[in-house]
């Protein structure tokens, strides 16, 4: 059986997280055994 996908996924309406808020949650991500991460915020100019 293949490993199992965990993450999370910033992909969201608003202020995109600042570099050391999204660090924060990666570090954690990490620390809980996810290995996933996906960029996605709605509102940032470069997403489309």
């Amino acid at each position: 059986m293949p490993p199992a996908i965990s993450g999370i996924i910033e992909g969201f309406y608003g202020r995109p997280w600042v570099v050391e808020e999204r660090l924060l949650v990666m570090r954690e991500c990490a620390r809980w055994g996810m290995t996933d991460y996906v960029y996605a915020p709605k509102d940032d100019p470069k997403h489309r």
